[in-house]
């Protein structure tokens, strides 16, 4: 491995997390220009982190670091939030939110509000990569080796486990309910589980 690439790959990677949180100080602060302006740097910066991740640590390492440190720093990030939060509530009542998808549940406690997040981290960490697991399983099962071969089907399992845990890590901390997040990533594992189970009778 290039230390002097993962070192610069990890450092957009914590770049990134640090911009994402920023375009959501800036959504709540009803700066939707530079929330968007923040949200597609951040993206654009983490995909662009898997570049030097690839050719530090190769494609399937590279972007399992990549996603690894990004959710790390993410949850350093979900818990510094949860602290501030708790210490600006004693000083002030927050204000509630709008847009009724509960992210920033400020009617809950602290206590509740830090074990939610804490189930977001889950959920977008090692529950997103059970699922893309099980995803991969699923294809890896009806790939069909006469009209493909078998070493192209474990190359494309290669990719798609990376892939998956990474799309499944993006929907399960978008802005949007988190009771719609949960439905649609084990709604995906359950269809995955059933194509396996179908595949094996």
């Amino acid at each position: 491995m290039n230390a002097f690439l993962s070192l610069i790959a990890a450092a957009m990677t914590i770049a990134a997390a640090l911009l994402l949180r920023e375009g959501w100080r800036a959504r709540r602060a009803g700066h939707m220009k530079r929330r968007l302006t923040l949200m597609l740097s951040a993206w654009s910066l983490l995909l662009l982190s898997f570049i030097p991740w690839t050719f530090a640590s190769g494609a399937d390492r590279g972007i399992a670091f990549g996603i690894t440190v990004f959710m790390l720093a993410g949850f350093v990030l979900v818990l510094m939030a949860a602290r501030e939060s708790n210490g600006s509530r004693k000083r002030a009542e927050r204000e509630p939110r709008t847009n009724g998808n509960g992210n920033g549940a400020s009617e809950l406690s602290g206590t509740r509000l830090l074990l939610r997040r804490i189930y977001v981290f889950l959920l977008a960490g090692p529950i997103s990569a059970v699922i893309a697991l099980l995803v991969t399983a699923n294809a890896f099962a009806w790939w069909n080796v006469e009209t493909g071969s078998a070493a192209n089907r474990l190359a494309a399992a290669l990719l798609i486990m990376p892939i998956a845990w990474a799309l499944l890590a993006i929907w399960t901390t978008y802005d949007v309910s988190l009771r719609r997040r949960s439905l649609v990533a084990f709604g995906l594992a359950a269809m995955s589980v059933a194509g396996i189970a179908l595949e094996m009778m």
